[in-house]
């Protein structure tokens, strides 16, 4: 099958991968969407650091192929939006309903592709910059079949993620201010999200401006967001916020990047 590999800086296409069998908690999935994220365009830089060759991609969509025998979440024919977070379900942060922070990360399937006697790892716990990918079973999110594979693919990443970060990492109230530093895909699921919420003000900046004293922005915000993965975005956040406000860095700058505050 075709997918697309990166080794070392160079990505390719190539038509001779294969997919080993999924395991008893496992799915197959044949990928009918993916979008490309920053954080794609970061492994293929090298600002993220991963296992070498690797299959590209983790915000995806698609229909059910085959399931592994204890499987209970999907059935053969299911449309279905991947997601990246593999959690225990068990631990203290899961049974607390906070998987993200789980402290018990069930170990990543390992090279489930392989071109001709060599292991490609995967991306994410996904890769879906292919036809088909392998998953487990807790990544896997039932669809209505009429939703289109091109929007169910941003509910994979995009909008998850900004949504997450709003009403579950931030827990925006009625009536708060709101910052959203950036203004692509994820930036606008941060500001529906923060309007769902009840905001009272939200402002989006789209440059790395402080606010304040040259009058970009006003600050005293009680909510930034970093959906520009950059350090001076980083910066420009925590000095937009008021007193006891927070900043959630949502999209990862990446290795190395220092922010100064």
């Amino acid at each position: 099958m075709q997918g697309i590999v990166v080794d070392r800086g160079v990505a390719r296409l190539t038509d001779d991968l294969r997919l080993r069998e999924p395991g008893l908690h496992e799915v197959v999935v044949r990928i009918m969407a993916a979008g490309l994220c920053d954080s794609d365009l970061k492994l293929y830089r090298g600002t993220t650091p991963a296992p070498m060759p690797v299959v590209m991609g983790h915000e995806g969509a698609g229909v059910v192929e085959t399931v592994g025998r204890a499987v209970t979440r999907a059935r053969p024919g299911d449309h279905v939006v991947i997601h990246t977070l593999r959690y225990c379900g068990t631990c203290r942060a899961c049974r607390a309903d906070r998987p993200t922070s789980c402290g018990a990360v069930p170990p990543a399937i390992a090279a489930p592709f392989r071109v001709g006697d060599r292991a490609v790892q995967q991306f994410a716990h996904t890769s879906v910059f292919v036809e088909q990918t392998i998953v487990h079973e807790q990544q896997v999110v039932v669809v209505d079949p009429h939703v289109p594979h091109r929007h169910a693919a941003l509910m994979s990443c995009a909008l998850l993620h900004g949504t997450g970060a709003v009403l579950r990492r931030a827990r925006v109230a009625t009536g708060d201010t709101v910052a959203v530093l950036g203004s692509g895909a994820l930036a606008m699921a941060v500001m529906q999200a923060a309007r769902i919420a009840g905001a009272s003000q939200i402002v989006a900046v789209d440059n790395a401006g402080r606010g304040g004293d040259d009058g970009l922005v006003p600050g005293g915000f009680d909510h930034a967001f970093v959906c520009d993965g950059s350090e001076s975005m980083v910066t420009a956040a925590v000095e937009l916020l008021g007193v006891g406000g927070q900043c959630v860095i949502v999209a990862f700058p990446g290795a190395g990047p220092r922010a100064d505050f």
